[in-house]
């Protein structure tokens, strides 16, 4: 076949990164899955319950090349002949990423497109290609059987170490019960949990583009605005536990969102992605396409908060769409803020329009802005203001 495969992103070096830092983020998520259960739901189910739905979500499993599906098309009908060989693959492509020793990895390259990996190779004798290409494929394949032997013994200690987690979450809830029940007034009792642990995750379905259109799948409206109330309803839980979330820094409060974004939904959500021009905070990804993007920073001014603006629309591709912006704010004036950023918001050159949700529930708001390299072209941006007192705030030593 000639042609076909039109990439126009640059190649990346495969297993940059060493695997051990990931786990430990991961471990890190997975015990955050535990500690942050609504006290309904930690007493509605067993432990065995618990700890297996939270086991299931954050084990590790690689990714499985499946060399014997490689197609190949040719590129470069003259010579020297230019070959791309595409080999699709099955798990989360961020794995391969990973390698297994600290310091030095193989040194391979391909673009990764969807479920595809692909591989140019340049030249005039077919065996030659043919002797580089399996070169190629056992390289990564070694690799990441060295990772995969680093998940078995991660997830072979996970259990153990939920349990343990579960125990401790258990305490304080039974020790919070005691102290509850020796109180003279009862307690009011709580209409819902604000942040509850899914019984059964919901699916992305993407809105297809038609037959031949060049969009990409887009999250539907629906979907959008359900991770939009699942932000809302944490930042709420937040503000009515300050004393709990003061002490955390960014990095860790943008971990929380990513840990029950992943409870609700199947899919890749990951913390850190490369998306055109830099990292963004958390995207979703729906077979190999961007489907939402949300930035976190903490309130510094209008001119950090118009910067933050600017750096989402870095982020944002052409067939981005959905988006969010939250931001946290650690000082008085909570309402001047929320009003500050609504300013700065419609003084944006790219700014388009305020769109009217009755879905959305105040300080949350929602814009229309238009892309930065297609004026024509417009993706939502929904700003998300949630209050969280300063560590010093809290402790009382200011």
């Amino acid at each position: 076949m000639y042609g076909g495969m039109n990439i126009q992103q640059a190649k990346q070096f495969l297993f940059q990164e060493h695997v051990v830092p990931h786990l430990n983020v991961t471990e890190h998520q997975a015990r955050l899955a535990i500690e942050h259960l609504s006290d309904e739901v930690l007493v509605s189910r067993t432990r065995e319950q618990l700890v297996q739905a939270v086991l299931d979500r954050w084990k590790q499993n690689n990714v499985v090349v499946h060399r014997d599906r490689a197609v190949s098309s040719i590129q470069k009908p003259v010579q020297p002949y230019e070959v791309h060989i595409s080999v699709p693959f099955s798990g989360n492509a961020r794995f391969f990423g990973l390698r297994a020793d600290a310091f030095g990895g193989p040194s391979v390259s391909a673009w990764i497109r969807g479920d595809q990996l692909i591989f140019d190779y340049t030249g005039d004798n077919h065996h030659q290609i043919n002797s580089a290409h399996k070169r190629d494929l056992d390289c990564i394949e070694g690799e990441l059987g060295r990772v995969q032997d680093k998940f078995d013994v991660f997830n072979s200690t996970l259990r153990e170490k939920l349990e343990v987690t579960y125990a401790a979450r258990l305490a304080l809830h039974d020790k919070l019960q005691g102290f509850m029940q020796g109180l003279a007034v009862p307690l009011a009792k709580k209409a819902e949990p604000l942040v509850d642990f899914p019984a059964i995750k919901q699916r992305i379905i993407p809105e297809l583009p038609t037959p031949g259109s060049p969009r990409e799948p887009a999250l539907l409206a629906q979907h959008y605005d359900h991770i939009i109330k699942i932000f809302s309803d944490l930042g709420r839980a937040m503000e009515l536990s300050p004393k709990v979330f003061a002490r955390q820094d960014e990095e860790d409060l943008r971990t929380l969102f990513l840990v029950l974004l992943n409870g609700h939904y199947e899919g890749a959500a990951t913390a850190e992605t490369f998306n055109l021009e830099g990292k963004t905070d958390i995207l979703l990804k729906h077979m190999g396409g961007n489907v939402f993007i949300a930035e976190f920073k903490k309130w510094s001014g209008e001119a950090g908060y118009l910067k933050a603006i600017d750096q989402l629309l870095g982020y944002v591709s052409y067939n981005d769409t959905k988006t969010a912006l939250v931001v946290f704010v650690d000082r008085a004036g909570f309402t001047d803020v929320v009003l500050k950023m609504h300013d700065a918001t419609v003084k944006h050159p790219n700014f388009h329009k305020e769109s009217t949700q009755d879905s959305l529930k105040a300080p949350t708001r929602r814009y229309e802005f238009k892309n930065k390299n297609d004026a024509q072209k417009l993706f939502e941006i929904t700003t998300l203001p949630i209050f969280i007192p300063s560590k010093s705030v809290v402790d009382g030593s200011s």
